[in-house]
């Protein structure tokens, strides 16, 4: 299971480029909830994605293309509502009591996003 995970909210509808970048802090359960929505729904990107992850940037902070992260997996794209679902669900009750302040910040980002945003999922 990855470490880490990036999410690159798209910054305008029908624009491939997001000029945010948030990461969660490490969460088994979260990041479970995570994958298994990223398996069923998430999309391989094919354009390249603008982004502060460009691909082939040591430390992650190159503005630029984004098709892959450092490790050559393909980034996907979800839409927002599929994660927010995922915070609405009841049975992460107990993992919402336990949740670190930067996994609230970055919820409560996507939360405030349109639901016919994009996000694309960067795992490191």
């Amino acid at each position: 299971m990855a470490l880490k995970l990036k999410i690159l909210p798209q910054y305008k509808p029908n624009e491939l480029r997001s000029l945010d970048v948030l990461q969660f802090a490490y969460d088994e359960v979260l990041f479970e909830k995570i994958i298994e929505t990223e398996r069923l729904h998430g999309k391989p990107v094919k354009l390249p994605v603008e982004s502060h992850v460009a691909s082939g940037a040591f430390d992650n902070s190159t503005f630029g293309p984004t098709t892959k992260t450092l490790y050559g997996d393909i980034i996907k794209e979800l839409p927002v509502w599929r994660l927010k679902s995922i915070f609405l669900e009841g049975n992460l009750e107990d993992w919402k009591l336990n949740e670190t302040w930067r996994n609230k910040a970055v919820r409560a980002f996507l939360m405030q996003m349109d639901d016919k945003m994009k996000v694309w999922l960067y795992w490191h």
